[in-house]
């Protein structure tokens, strides 16, 4: 069984800590909790179907000599929003290869 939490505080049962509308799986031994089984009842945590969404992938870290050596492979557009995609950077508006490369230099400046 998945319970999430669904209030607004972290839910502490046997030293388990459980954040605000995070899923977590619990056994067949915990589902009969006394704890548990009064939180369901009171709508605290509600149980969901067993395909709880998988974290994103956290982006790995680039820097400006990353992105030179990638631009040095002369990358079509897609491979471009590909790289700013695998590297956590939001593109926003830009739409032509100048603005995207001008958008992810930016991005990597700052964060040096």
């Amino acid at each position: 069984m998945i319970i999430k939490n669904n209030t607004v505080g972290v839910i502490n049962i046997d030293n388990k800590h459980i954040l605000p509308q995070q899923a977590v799986k619990v056994d067949d031994v915990n589902k009969k909790h006394p704890v548990i089984a009064r939180m369901i009842k009171n709508g605290q945590l509600v149980e969901v179907a067993e395909s709880v969404e998988k974290p994103e992938k956290e982006a790995e870290v680039a820097t400006l000599e990353d992105f030179a050596a990638f631009m040095g492979t002369k990358p079509t557009p897609t491979r471009i929003k590909n790289f700013a995609k695998k590297h956590g950077i939001e593109m926003g508006d830009a739409k032509t290869e100048e603005e995207m490369v001008a958008v992810i230099k930016a991005c990597l400046t700052t964060a040096e």
